[in-house]
This record gives structure tokens, sequence and C-alpha cells, in this order.
């Protein structure tokens, strides 16, 4: 006896929070790959298949994302340096052309000859050209179904395709060629995706589910004065494209300060006061801590704790934040994030001591590794 065919039932919509909070859940799986390729090459399995999902055409669907930005009306304009969309091949350098990878970059990170354009996301995923391979034009969205489909974390191919084999092979910073390019897009698509979750955030009271790896940070500045003075010294800047903001840490009139943007409007400043027993050959050490679930921000001094106070910052990973350099000659140290708060005590005993070791956070050059300590011969 034959069964009879079941009929599919037709697929109930999902209501727009809900793709919404999807699309956070997507966000931070694509975030914790991105932030920890160094880590483990195979983190790039589960990034290629998130950005497949996000910013994909995959079997007649649209990525998750483009669909949110346009039934949302968000922008996704991205500020990018890029060289040009595809390799001409009626040009006569493109003739037997085996390889080439199209320069793209955030702007501001490549040579000045690149010049910065304003490009829309989706068109630039889905037109603009990632490689040139055996004189045919890859564009982006090609080439992460390539990977995502034949060696990503949802897809384990008996075969590979010739072009995908032929891209493993070219090397770039010891990494596949594909490798940058895709962490490049991961970077673009949280961009992007940021701003539907905070116009979610701000227009249906979206909550962000609590992460314990992002979104509570400490950012320490740790400094040794090398001549007392009047004027004001510029610390460090930071900045998050993704988040949409900036950062400026400044010392003078007794206070250090932290002077934040978001979105291109400044926030009030966050001030502490200065240790009055520091001066030229000493160190101190300035913390703040800041959660953003709860948009609340402390500062330690040494071990002396500023009371909390809100502060509406909104989600900002400190990990986007970069990590610079002091930028004023009358004194030298280091600026140090890290992803959970601080407690006084260990920002004392960053402040304990004098650079280049800062409490014993660095070690001297030669001296045995508290991991591995050297065996009796």
């Amino acid at each position: 006896m034959t069964k009879k065919p079941t009929e599919q039932q037709p697929r109930i919509p999902r209501p727009l929070l809900e793709k919404i909070e999807a699309l956070d859940d997507h966000l931070f799986l694509l975030r914790e790959a991105l932030h920890n390729l160094h880590h483990d090459d195979a983190r790039l399995k589960t990034l290629a298949s998130e950005l497949r999902l996000l910013v994909c055409l995959s079997s007649g669907t649209e990525g998750l994302l483009w669909r949110l930005t346009k039934e949302m009306q968000i922008d996704d304009t991205v500020s990018v340096q890029s060289a040009g969309e595809e390799v001409d091949p009626d040009h006569l350098l493109s003739v037997n052309l085996q390889f080439m990878k199209i320069p793209l970059c955030r702007a501001g990170n490549g040579p000045p000859e690149i010049p910065v354009v304003q490009l829309s996301l989706s068109e630039l995923i889905k037109s603009g050209c990632a490689f040139c391979v055996q004189g045919e034009n890859l564009t982006h969205e090609r080439t992460i179904g390539l990977v995502a489909n034949q060696i990503g974390s949802s897809h384990e191919s008996e075969k590979v395709s010739p072009k995908l084999q032929f891209l493993r092979q070219i090397l770039i910073n010891n990494k596949p060629s594909f490798f940058e390019v895709l962490a490049l897009h991961a970077d673009l698509t949280l961009e992007v995706g940021e701003r539907v979750i905070s116009k979610a955030e701000s227009t249906y009271d979206l909550k962000r589910k609590a992460r314990s790896s992002c979104g509570d940070w400490s950012l320490v500045v740790v400094a040794q004065l090398h001549a007392s003075t009047d004027r004001t010294i510029h610390l460090a800047s930071l900045e998050s494209a993704i988040a949409c903001v900036k950062l400026i840490i400044t010392l003078g009139e007794g206070n250090i300060v932290y002077q934040f943007e978001r979105s291109g409007k400044p926030l009030s400043p966050l001030t502490a006061s200065i240790p009055s027993a520091w001066n030229s050959g000493k160190t101190a050490a300035f913390c703040l801590s800041y959660s953003s679930r709860h948009e609340r921000a402390r500062i330690i001094v040494n071990e002396v704790i500023v009371p909390d106070v809100g502060f509406p910052l909104g989600f900002v990973d400190i990990r986007e934040m970069g990590c610079p350099k002091m930028a004023d000659s009358i004194l030298s140290g280091i600026v140090l994030h890290f992803n959970r708060f601080l407690r006084p005590d260990e920002v004392k005993q960053l402040g304990a001591s004098e650079p280049p070791y800062f409490g014993g956070l660095f070690k001297p050059a030669g001296s045995p590794s508290p991991l591995f300590p050297p065996g009796k011969a």
C-alpha cells in the first residue's frame, strides 16, 4: 500500500521583533568568530557561514540583514577605500591574469592613492569584485558562498571547486587569500547590523541579551610622567566604526577626562582627579569600566574608586575600539583593555611599578617563562 504524499503546510510569517532578536544572536556569533580568528583559524568556518546567512542570497532567500534593513528602512552605506568594482577583461594587462585580489579596506586603513568612497554594503557584496581568478571576476557574495558552502561550519564537501582550491593555495600573510576579505566583511556587516539593533532598541524597546564576553569592559591607562607640566596632555584617541563611537583621553587641570562622541554627538565628559602625589618619575593607573547593558561607568585611579554614574553610551565592544599608543612625549605608558571589570587592587598593581613591566604584566627580556620554567639538566 502506497502512502499518500503529505501536503506541506504553509509556513507562518515571523514577526519583526523575532527576526531582530535572531539578528542579535547571529551578530554575536559573527563577532565572536571575528575577534577570535587570531586564536584559531577554524573560526573562519563559523564566520563564513554567518556571513552567508546574513548578507548572501541563498536558495532564493535574501540575507537576514538585508531583509531587515529594507523592512526597517536603514541605511547600509559604509566608508571604504576601493580601487574599483572589477578587473577590466579588455585591458591588455588582464590577458592571462591568473590571480588578483581587488584592493578594499576600511577608510583610513589603506594607502592614500586608493580613493575613499561611500558604498552600499549590500551592493558591494552582491556586485563588487573580490578576486580575479584565472580570468574570471569573483564577487564578494560568490566568494563567501564558496567558502561557506564547501568548507564552512554547515557544509564540508567531499570535493571543492577549482576556484576555491586555487584561492586556498594562494597565501597572504600566511593565510588563505580569502581570509582577510571575509574578516573585512564581517567587520562591515557588524557596523550595519548595529544600526539595525540600535534602531530596534529605540523604536521597539528591544533588550539585548546579556553576553559575558562583550559589552562589559575596562580601559586602563598606565602612565609615567617625565616632567611636570601645566598644559593639557593628549593621552590617546580610540574609535569604533562599528559602534560609531569616538573617545579622546586627556590630562589637564588636575583631572583625567574621557570625552566620548556617539554618532558625532558629544556626551558629557567623565572625569576623575589626578593623584596629588603624581609627579615626574611617578607611575599612575587610570581605569574606566563600562557596562553596556546597564549603561553605567566607573573610574578607578590607582585604587581609589570614583562612584559609578549613568552614562548613555549604548552598546560598545571594547575589542572594536583598537589599542592605541600614548600620544604625548611628556609621558610613557600603555593603554590596555579587558573584557571584564577590573578590581581596585588590580588597578593598583598595574600602577605600582615603573614602565615597562607594569606590576609584573610584562616580564623582563631573557627572564624564564612563568608557564614553562626551565628544567634541571
